[in-house]
């Protein structure tokens, strides 16, 4: 039987057809252990507890909810994929138990770029998320947030007084925090954001097998999509090229190339302090009166615009990404002829190699069956 009751806990192993919740008034107050470290675990439906750990190969196809903390773990090679996002009143913490900045080499891992864990949806808690090697189709909030090597689709928001977004070789989207830390190569996939104090920038020290260091670097999608610019490197990544760059580098920030010094075009599209601006401060505040409250100094706004660009066909590219990564999260939802014209879209020309690249790993992390070759992203 797939599920059974040992203590406080509802243990959940193998298959379920339907959702993982409480069958009594009793098991409100249990925790929920969905344990797939011999054979993959799968709840068709979603899933419910007073605290929920998830170990091991599996998948949650409905939403997970917590009224305490939700802890996801995984060793090499294997994968978690939760369809209907997480939320959860305490924490999220959602890690490689190997605590691995590699890109493995075999496994489910391997074909998409290193991700071991996926999200279809929004990711919140009323406290900490740290999410490592994860992929989020949706957007994440919390008061405080920690990325390592993960990619968000969506936007990332940090509520609260501190409001602390921590990211490590990380991509993501639109933010809007209290205070911002980015380290090592980062990857901005919308051009904007705000931050209530000045953000800060580090190097990122690779402890697993040896101290590797990955300076920081920025950059922004609508930069390396810019016709002025270009983009030389192909989508398709050649297996020396695979085995010598894209593997010993994080998976988080998406483009090999870059991080290893290899775009030739890396001084155009790299970001740098001078793409940070502090606004001015809200209207009725004196400029140079002293105030501690950041409303008071004016936020910290990310953008392009003191680039000298020809903004018209950028901002034309720029919406054809939004629309092809709302069809990306809503792939699940489509008919096979829309999803073919979705596919020939990621291919046209019309986005850069490595806008591309990204979407075909959501996809491919999103929708195993629809079959994509490893080596076309």
């Amino acid at each position: 039987m797939a599920r059974s009751v040992h203590g406080a806990s509802i243990v959940v192993k193998g298959s379920q057809p339907g959702p993982a919740f409480p069958r009594s008034s009793d098991e409100l107050r249990h925790a929920l252990v969905l344990d797939g470290r011999k054979r993959p675990f799968e709840i068709r439906a979603g899933a419910f507890g007073a605290d929920i750990r998830a170990m091991g190969e599996g998948t949650v196809h409905g939403p997970a909810l917590s009224n305490g903390d939700i802890r996801l773990e995984v060793v090499s090679g294997q994968m978690q994929r939760w369809f209907g996002g997480l939320r959860a009143a305490g924490e999220i913490l959602v890690r490689s138990s190997d605590d691995q900045d590699r890109t493995p080499q075999s496994g489910a891992a391997a074909t998409v770029g290193g991700v071991r864990f996926v999200v279809r949806g929004d990711i919140a808690a009323g406290a900490r998320i740290v999410l490592e090697n994860v992929l989020v189709a949706g957007s994440v909030s919390a008061p405080e947030i920690q990325l390592k090597n993960s990619v968000i689709l969506g936007d990332v928001v940090t509520v609260g007084e501190v409001g602390e977004l921590h990211a490590v070789c990380s991509t993501f989207g639109l933010y809007d925090v209290g205070s911002l830390i980015l380290e090592g190569p980062t990857t901005l996939h919308v051009a904007g954001g705000v931050s209530d104090h000045e953000p800060v920038f580090r190097d990122h020290v690779d402890t697993t097998g040896g101290d590797t260091v990955h300076p920081f670097a920025m950059r922004a999608l609508a930069l390396c999509r810019d016709p002025q610019i270009g983009c030389g490197i192909p989508t398709e990544l050649s297996p020396e090229v695979t085995g010598t760059i894209a593997a010993k580098s994080p998976p988080g920030t998406c483009c090999a190339h870059w991080v290893e010094g290899a775009c030739p075009f890396a001084d155009a599209v790299s970001l740098g302090r001078h793409d940070f601006v502090q606004l001015a401060p809200h209207s009725g505040q004196d400029p140079d009166a002293p105030s501690e409250a950041p409303e008071d100094r004016g936020r910290w706004f990310f953008g392009l615009q003191n680039r000298s660009l020809d903004w018209a066909p950028v901002d034309t590219a720029g919406k054809r990404f939004a629309s092809l990564l709302h069809g990306v999260m809503a792939f699940h939802h489509l008919a096979d002829d829309a999803r073919a014209r979705l596919l020939a879209g990621l291919r046209d020309g019309r986005i850069s190699p490595n806008e591309s690249r990204l979407l075909l790993l959501a996809i491919d992390g999103l929708e195993p069956e629809a079959g994509l070759d490893p080596g076309e992203h």
